[in-house]
């Protein structure tokens, strides 16, 4: 079995419209995309710090199971974000709330 390459940290990004926005802030360097995956590392512009960043197939907790799925079997992440918006998971989060989720169950 081949070693997996490691990443400091995993972005799941939701929607198009977040991933253009991510891609505002965050330079794209290297293509890992597949034919059911758009997968990129990203400069961090911090030193030592690396990131993948994948944008997930369509909304939903399925499908961010299914971006989340395809990063920790093809890479070692040290630690996992979903960036974006939840604007479907609460009325009381507000724009820049910080979420944090123990398991994501479907």
């Amino acid at each position: 079995m081949s070693k997996r390459e490691y990443f400091d940290v995993g972005v799941i990004i939701p929607l198009q419209e977040e991933m253009q926005a991510f891609q505002e802030h965050f330079d794209l360097v290297k293509d890992y995309s597949t034919e059911v995956s758009f997968r990129y590392t990203f400069n961090t512009e911090a030193k030592g710090i690396t990131g993948i960043v994948i944008q997930q197939s369509e909304m939903g907790k399925s499908a961010a199971y299914q971006a989340t799925k395809d990063l920790i079997e093809n890479h070692e992440i040290g630690l996992l974000v979903c960036l974006g918006i939840a604007g479907s998971l609460s009325s009381d989060l507000r724009i820049g709330d910080v979420c944090y989720s123990e398991r994501i169950i479907d």
